[in-house]
């Protein structure tokens, strides 16, 4: 429940182009920035249940011999 499936991908001229499954929201990174801009940060509770998100993801691509060579806030949907 916590990856975006993957669709398709393609070349496009000199780029890689990836198809996922569309997420309605932001990510963590954007998140980020609208709290600082509001000079406020998330609650303990509410980091703490993203962390563990990230890692039950994190832990499920390791199971599968999958390793993500990107994981950043803004490759975070939240």
């Amino acid at each position: 429940p916590n990856i975006v499936s993957y669709i398709d991908c393609f070349r496009e001229e000199n780029k890689q182009i990836l198809l996922l499954e569309y997420v309605q929201g932001a990510d963590l990174f954007k998140l980020i920035g609208n709290l600082r801009k509001r000079n406020s940060v998330f609650s303990e509770a509410i980091a703490l249940e993203l962390f563990v998100q990230v890692l039950l993801a994190v832990e499920y691509l390791h199971r599968n011999n999958i390793l993500h060579r990107d994981l950043k806030s803004h490759n975070v949907l939240v």
